[in-house]
């Protein structure tokens, strides 16, 4: 990833931040939350990453909440301390911009994404090993 400008701002919810891959177009994504729990860690930030790009950072493509590149993701602020993602603005979030269910993989657990955060499924099957369950016959 490119570096694009270091930043120790306070992150909030409805921040939309950037990040460029060398030689590649501006992908943009959300911060969501930035009060979740996990592994006993407070503070922990939800984010999406779209599946959207543009060649010029200040034009923000439209972001769709149905239009991921990766499931929802847990991290911290390392990301923006180093420069790889940097806020551009915020827009406040609606309820058409939040995942009401789902789930993520957060250190090979599968965590619920909802209200309930932290709370460790075992009986939720992804989309990758149903298809892994599935080929296995």
């Amino acid at each position: 990833m490119q570096v694009l400008k270091p930043s120790r701002k306070h992150l909030c919810a409805g921040d939309i931040f950037t990040y460029r891959l060398r030689g590649r177009h501006f992908g943009y994504g959300r911060v969501i939350r930035t009060d979740c729990r996990f592994g006993g860690i407070g503070g922990t930030i939800l984010m999406y990453i779209y599946d959207a790009f543009s060649p010029v950072k200040e034009r923000i493509p439209e972001l769709n909440k149905d239009k991921l590149l990766l499931p929802p993701l847990l991290t911290n602020r390392l990301a923006w301390s180093n420069g790889y993602f940097e806020t551009i603005e915020n827009h406040p979030l609606g309820p058409m911009d939040v995942l009401v269910n789902g789930y993520l993989i957060a250190q090979g657990e599968v965590v619920v994404v909802n209200d309930k955060f932290g709370i460790r499924l075992t009986d939720i099957v992804t989309p990758s090993e149903r298809l892994r369950r599935l080929s296995r016959g």
